[in-house]
């Protein structure tokens, strides 16, 4: 990843599995990086490891209060914000089965939290000309079985990336997104 030294990332569900390989890849690059998560223990053993250009903010993504806070954070701490990776995210998915509970929570979490984490760090992206990643899934593209809200969650979550992108590329702010397969 070249030309990245200097820069800032926030990595939301950085903490673990593919969120904290994207912050490892960050700061192999010289990217100064956010980790925002919940997973506390989990954050703060890899801020250990990455060293001084990383930070944990534990960060609830499904309270506004701890988006603005994280952004805010970040901003104090490196000085602005050039990535934006929306990686959080929850698999509870009872199928068919599942509740409007489920439901509600799955797009609160999948969905609604990365739109409102863009819509905070947007005065900053704007500044440096930044990128946000929204991650969906292959799952978000084709039906699958044993599952219901996980997959349309990331479904929308395509079309949430397709909105940004056409809204922010005025501002020189580039929207994209990932679709991982199993890992």
């Amino acid at each position: 990843m070249r030309g990245l030294d200097g820069k800032v990332a926030i990595v939301t569900g950085g903490a673990t599995s593919i969120g904290a390989a994207i912050a490892r890849a960050f700061r192999v690059a010289g990217t100064k990086v956010m980790i925002a998560d919940i997973a506390e223990s989990a954050g703060k053993a890899l801020v250990a490891e990455l060293g001084k250009g990383a930070r944990f903010h534990h960060c609830d993504i499904t309270d506004d209060r701890d988006i603005a806070a994280c952004v805010a954070a970040t901003v104090h701490a490196f000085g602005g914000i050039d990535f934006l990776v929306n990686n959080g995210c929850n698999y509870v998915d009872r199928r068919l089965a599942s509740s409007r509970a489920d439901r509600v929570a799955s797009l609160n979490v999948n969905v609604v939290s990365g739109a409102i984490f863009v819509r905070e760090a947007i005065p900053h992206l704007r500044e440096r000309g930044g990128v946000i990643v929204n991650f969906s899934t292959v799952a978000g593209k084709h039906g699958q079985r044993g599952r219901a809200l996980y997959p349309a969650s990331k479904a929308a979550n395509l079309q949430v990336t397709r909105n940004e992108a056409m809204e922010l590329a005025p501002f020189k702010i580039r929207v994209n997104a990932v679709a991982p397969g199993w890992t």
